[in-house]
């Protein structure tokens, strides 16, 4: 029996609330009501592509771009849809992950009358890199053209280093097929986006294609 002053619900309440349980379907179960939710939400840049309010992107390396598989199964989340014009490459904005995908969920508050578990410091075990936009997005674009290629970045960034440490004596034939690289043309943008990404310089003289095939 509930004690005086208390009642007991029959409700199906979780951790999530029934409309977090069903938002992004349609239709919803008859019988919905009224709620209020929570949903995660975090600060992200835009990369190459303009974004609209309310589009599915994807985050890659804290950037943002477009989610490009046709049903969308790539997509972390979506644009804030409450914006009136498109995000443009290099804003921030706020981004808020897709519903019922996050791993965990807790709130953070400050009250005077409370200290700070490690005052305004994180705990000593804990370390930041300082977030960088420019490497982020250089990175967002660097992996959004070995996507259209069809080769792993990380591929792509270790044939690069290998180039460069071997003085222009190494060549890629390309991971998944050793004729591809013959038609592959290098971006005019590449070697300066790999400078960004990899904070090295790459001398002027060894800034050219290390593409080739095996005929």
């Amino acid at each position: 029996m509930a004690r005086k002053g208390f009642y007991m619900s029959n409700q199906k309440h979780t951790v999530s609330t029934d409309a977090l349980d069903t938002l992004g379907t349609c239709p919803i179960p008859e019988g919905s009501g009224r709620d209020a939710i929570h949903l995660a939400v975090e600060p992200v840049i835009c990369g190459e592509t303009a974004l609209a309010p309310g589009q599915r992107a994807k985050i890659v390396n804290g950037v943002a771009i477009r989610s490009v598989s046709l049903g969308y199964e790539d997509a972390t989340g979506i644009v804030d849809p409450f914006l009136i014009e498109h995000v443009r490459k290099g804003e921030q904005f706020w981004f808020i992950v897709l519903p019922r995908t996050i791993t965990s969920l807790r709130h953070v508050w400050s009250h005077p009358a409370f200290a700070e578990p490690y005052g305004n410091q994180l705990p000593p075990e804990v370390t930041v890199t300082p977030f960088d936009p420019p490497q982020s997005m250089a990175m967002a674009r660097m992996k959004e053209w070995c996507n259209a290629i069809d080769e792993r970045y990380d591929y792509i960034m270790g044939e690069a280093k290998k180039h460069v440490e071997s003085k222009g004596e190494h060549y890629a034939y390309g991971e998944h097929s050793s004729e591809k690289f013959d038609s592959v043309d290098m971006p005019d943008w590449f070697w300066p986006t790999y400078m960004e990404i990899t904070k090295e310089e790459v001398p002027q003289d060894l800034r050219y294609s290390f593409f080739t095939c095996s005929c």
